[in-house]
């Protein structure tokens, strides 16, 4: 396997993007084909209409094909690509080499957990400031006309929003922690198939499991980013910016309970 080890632009740049996209398409296929029979699952904020109807509301809008497709142009199409070659540049100049082919079981748990906690952070204050400044939140606008989000929708975005949340918070992440490329790799799949759940609308017991919201303090559930789509559709003081953990919206002022 060193071969590819060897290739920065496949270990840090094509096999991270590949990983997005399976990070996003496989919720999304699971996830959509059970809504319908999850409808007990299903976040609601208000009694006038059902959940089901909502998304039936946004799709009528925005339907459900059009998010689909700019979700997979966003995960693997030229944005990703661009990506995945800074990803590659960064790591040939700020990363180390690594001395093994695969990362060891310890060290894989530790720098996973790290790789969550830094890239959530990154991520917050990348969601955080396209609310706070016009001129970015032009462009994060485009993700909130999805009132009512699935799975689908998650990476309905703008190129700029994607690199702001998504691919410098874990490039970040990746400089600080150091990790074994493979370790890279399974984060970045982790992160986009967590952030797929966190727009699916369901408190499903089986979901939290899998996304260890249960065992882990301060882990947001998917009702906190739902919370967000629903109430935060405006450019200041909006509330619940973290994905990953509420811990960052509570250590700075903007939690909604």
């Amino acid at each position: 396997m060193r071969w590819w080890l060897d290739q920065d632009c496949i270990c840090w740049g094509l096999f991270p993007v590949i990983a997005a996209g399976f990070g996003y398409i496989i919720p999304v296929v699971l996830i959509e084909s059970y809504l319908p029979y999850g409808v007990h699952f299903m976040i609601n904020h208000t009694k006038k209409k059902t959940r089901t109807e909502m998304i039936a509301d946004t799709q009528n809008r925005i339907p459900w094909m059009k998010q689909f497709k700019e979700g997979v142009n966003n995960v693997l199409g030229p944005a990703a690509i661009v990506s995945g070659i800074l990803s590659s540049f960064l790591a040939r100049y700020l990363q180390t080499k690594p001395t093994e082919d695969f990362p060891d079981l310890k060290n894989f748990v530790w720098n996973l957990i790290l790789l969550e906690i830094i890239g959530d952070f990154g991520l917050y204050w990348g969601h955080r400031v396209q609310h706070e400044f016009d001129f970015l939140w032009e462009h994060h606008a485009y993700h909130h006309s999805i009132d009512t989000p699935t799975p689908a929708s998650t990476v309905y975005i703008d190129p700029l929003d994607s690199f702001l949340q998504g691919s410098l918070p874990m490039m970040i992440a990746a400089v600080c922690v150091q990790p074994h490329p493979i370790t890279f790799t399974l984060y970045v799949f982790s992160r986009v198939f967590q952030n797929t759940v966190n727009h699916s609308g369901m408190d499903h017991p089986f979901l939290n499991l899998i996304c260890l919201r249960y065992t882990i303090l301060g882990r947001a559930k998917v009702k906190h980013h739902d919370l967000h789509h629903r109430f935060s559709n405006y450019a200041r003081n909006a509330k619940n910016y973290g994905e990953m953990f509420w811990v960052w919206d509570w250590m700075f002022g903007t939690l909604r309970a």
